[in-house]
């Protein structure tokens, strides 16, 4: 065995150098020898240790990447972590460099998404190693060696590399994330009765609008299904089904059953109805009486009654003249009223009391005496059927308050059905809620701007417009029940079609309404479940663009009344992108005379103020005000022209690059699709 070279001994060759004053030079030499050995013995063995370090890191990224992978076909187990193992050994064999106790180990805190791990090993020194103490040191060399051990162990801290003389501990830390984003589509659809006509499916067939979209639907999320394949990401989709309504109530009761008037018992909202009018008798003690009138008799004209019907004059249904030819008092008979005698004395208003009005009996009126000896009995008007014998008489068409807590709660299957109250007392004629709202209280303003620095849409008195705030104890705050079945439009004559909801006529028709399929709010939902939801939409009704906009907007909103269900953190704990998909087939095109959210707009005014020919012109400033605010969220917002033009009003509603047109079936497939592997792209980019 060679023999070691001892510096430090007492006799040895260093102790002699110090007390031999016969040289400098040779004593500096030989105090630069313990340096210099411990500079080369540091170059040599960081060199090595460097070069080890390297591998090691090298080797641990490629397990967690390999972890990783095995992760995207299935989950963070045995599999994955021999994955990890077999692909750090291969890179990092057994005794690389004389490396000894190497240990690498993969966790994992959520499922696989993030896979971290260390790898350690100790690596042999070989120059430094001959600094290391001896066991025949004096106390005085072990002291020294350990003090040069020292310098060099903190010289060589840095990095998770500690040196020493006789090893050096190497240790490094790996990490590897699936940066997968996640996707939330809100699909605003237009399902308006233009959605039923025919079109070209672009293979030289035709096929239907509303078929064409839900095709594409259904491609749009076998296209998304696909890119997400494989990987953590979650895809999310809520729908708004709009046309003159939207059918939000299901998912507003169950939020919160007070957020809509009817929620709690005992509330009522207006609608544009009709009530009954009827009639019973009364009966007048048996006795003899007089009395006179000053009514205009419906059954007897200006000119009968002037002339006291002559025999030149008709007779009027059920009057018998006692004698014919004028006279004043003549007296006559009516049929139904045995024992009574009439007399008539014409007076007129119009100036002349000699000639009736024969053109109009509007200023002329019999004076009727008569005389009845005998029972009799009298008409009367009542709004209460329930009196006994009372009859129906006629309908009265106004606005009229009605209950709706029973019509609200009935929107649960197993709640009973509502009474339908626009009926007669004795209809068995039920209503039963499908679900579409009238929007809350809102102002007749002609322009709505989106205010940045407010974060709302002005005027503030828009409350229908206030995308985020939950309703209050406030009655103008909470959202409506739409009841189609008792909602009339009065049709006596155009200045009662057009007035206000105070004034009634005696002739009205049902309204024409259209109930969307329920929006959904945000939901992971199996190929199954889409395509089933694709396949309900049915087109029918007026085209509310800002309708449509404003409820896809809530149920997107991060800050609104289902922030809940918005924010919901996705597993992979990755970033959400949200973006809605407004499709329609036309430009806005509201309706004075049908039921929508805003009631009945001939006579409610609530966005059309004295006039109706202003409607669409503000339904639209509505819908570009909401488009802003859907993007100040950070909502992307895609628009397709399905059939149609981009007009203005779409163009500038969508995000930059986010606009379509699209003319048959097979281009709303191939826009579905485009826009599909774009959200696919940024999902996976981020």
């Amino acid at each position: 065995m060679a023999k070691k070279i001892r510096f430090f001994d007492a006799g040895g060759f260093l102790s002699r150098l110090r007390k031999d004053q016969g040289g400098n030079t040779l004593a500096i030499v030989g105090a630069a020898i313990v340096p210099l050995v411990v500079m080369i013995g540091g170059a040599v063995d960081g060199s090595r240790a460097y070069m080890v370090k390297a591998r090691l890191q090298q080797a641990c990224d490629a397990g967690v990447l390999a972890a990783r992978k095995a992760v995207g076909e299935g989950a963070f187990d045995a599999n994955a972590v021999s994955r990890a193992n077999s692909f750090f050994n291969n890179n990092f064999p057994d005794g690389f460099q004389g490396a000894t106790a190497t240990v690498f180990t993969p966790t994992s805190p959520n499922a696989g998404t993030t896979i971290s791990a260390t790898a350690t090993t100790t690596l042999p020194t070989v120059i430094m190693g001959l600094l290391s103490p001896d066991e025949d040191d004096t106390a005085e060399q072990r002291a020294s060696k350990e003090r040069v051990q020292a310098r060099s162990g903190r010289a060589s801290e840095s990095n998770n590399t500690i040196l020493t003389t006789q090893n050096i501990s190497l240790s490094v830390t790996c990490e590897a994330t699936l940066e997968v984003g996640n996707s939330d589509i809100t699909m605003v659809l237009d399902t308006t009765g233009s959605m039923s006509q025919p079109i070209s499916d672009g293979a030289g067939g035709t096929t239907t609008r509303i078929a064409a979209l839900r095709a594409a639907m259904i491609n749009f999320y076998t296209t998304l299904a696909d890119a997400a394949a494989g990987s953590t990401a979650r895809v999310r989709y809520a729908f708004v089904p709009y046309s003159s309504a939207v059918n939000v109530g299901r998912i507003l009761f169950d939020r919160n059953p007070a957020w809509i008037t009817g929620g709690t018992a005992g509330q009522t909202w207006n609608y544009e109805s009709r009530r009954a009018v009827y009639q019973f008798k009364t009966a007048v003690p048996n006795t003899t009486s007089r009395t006179s009138g000053t009514e205009r008799l419906s059954d007897v004209t200006g000119a009968q009654c002037f002339n006291q019907f002559s025999a030149n004059l008709a007779i009027p249904g059920g009057w018998t003249p006692a004698t014919l030819g004028y006279s004043s008092g003549q007296n006559a008979t009516r049929t139904g009223d045995p024992g009574a005698t009439y007399t008539f004395t014409f007076r007129s208003f119009d100036g002349d009391d000699d000639q009736p009005n024969l053109n109009s009996n509007s200023r002329d009126e019999c004076i009727r005496n008569f005389t009845r000896i005998g029972p009799m009995t009298v008409d009367n008007e009542t709004l209460d059927g329930s009196i006994p014998g009372a009859t129906f008489l006629r309908w009265e068409y106004r606005q009229l308050d009605f209950p709706v807590a029973a019509y609200v709660n009935s929107i649960i299957p197993r709640n009973p059905a509502a009474r339908t109250p626009s009926e007669v007392i004795t209809s068995t004629a039920t209503s039963r809620w499908a679900g579409c709202i009238e929007e809350r209280t809102t102002t007749p303003a002609a322009t709505f701007a989106y205010d940045g620095g407010l974060e709302r849409i002005t005027p503030l008195a828009a409350t229908d417009l206030d995308i985020d705030t939950a309703p209050t104890g406030d009655p103008n705050s909470r959202w409506r029940p739409h009841w189609p079945e008792v909602m009339y439009i009065r049709t006596t004559s155009s200045d009662n079609r057009f007035a206000n909801a105070a004034l009634t006529s005696t002739n009205g028709v049902l309204i024409q309404t259209a109930c969307p399929v329920a929006s959904r709010l945000l939901a992971r939902l199996s190929a199954t479940e889409f395509a089933a939801y694709a396949n309900s939409l049915t087109p029918a009704g007026n085209t509310y663009h800002d309708l449509g906009m404003l409820w896809g907007t809530r149920l997107s909103s991060t800050e609104g009344i289902f922030a809940e269900n918005v924010n919901e953190a996705p597993p992979n704990g990755g970033f959400v992108g949200r973006n809605i998909i407004f499709m329609t087939d036309g430009d806005l095109f509201t309706s004075q005379v049908s039921g929508s959210s805003y009631g009945i707009e001939w006579h409610d005014r609530r966005v059309t103020n004295a006039s109706a020919d202003n409607q669409n012109a503000r339904h639209n400033s509505r819908f570009r005000a909401i488009c802003e605010a859907a993007k100040a969220k950070g909502i992307r917002v895609w628009v397709i022209a399905f059939a149609t033009s981009l007009s203005t009003d779409l163009t500038d509603c969508a995000s930059p690059s986010s606009a379509f047109v699209s003319t048959n079936a097979a281009t709303l497939n191939t826009i579905f699709s485009q826009i599909a592997d774009v959200i696919a792209d940024l999902r996976l980019s981020q």
